[in-house]
């Protein structure tokens, strides 16, 4: 099976404790969301990008033909 990155799985342990239904109004959810913030930005690390330039411009005329982008308002 095929991974995605999801924003809910990175959350999940760190952030959320360990019932993530367990905070008793959005002031504790904000806490713990910039606890986790400041945690990760201690410990994460860049990763190596290696998607050179003509192959994503490939993809995004590929992707343009089946869905043009839209103007914003």
């Amino acid at each position: 099976m095929r991974r995605g990155y999801s924003t809910r799985s990175t959350l999940h342990r760190p952030a959320q404790g360990p019932d993530p239904n367990d905070f008793l109004d959005l002031a504790e959810v904000a806490q713990r969301l910039l606890a986790f913030q400041r945690r990760y930005e201690q410990t994460a690390v860049p990763f190596d990008w290696r998607y050179p330039k003509a192959d994503l411009d490939r993809l995004l005329d590929r992707l343009a033909e089946h869905e043009p982008l839209t103007q914003a308002a």
